[in-house]
């Protein structure tokens, strides 16, 4: 059984990476993992937002 949790990171609200993957070996190497950066600023500040409520 496998589990699937997001990890977020944002920089100046203006670029937005959205992750699978661990920063280890397996999550950047071995795994196959999922991603998307976002590089709107209005996107960014809403995502932001979001998880700041």
């Amino acid at each position: 059984m496998a589990a699937l949790h997001a990890k977020v990171i944002s920089v100046e609200q203006k670029k937005t990476l959205i992750t699978s993957a661990n920063l280890s070996y397996h999550g950047q190497q071995g795994n196959i993992e999922l991603g998307m950066l976002v590089e709107s600023k209005k996107l960014s500040n809403r995502l932001t937002m979001f998880l700041l409520n």
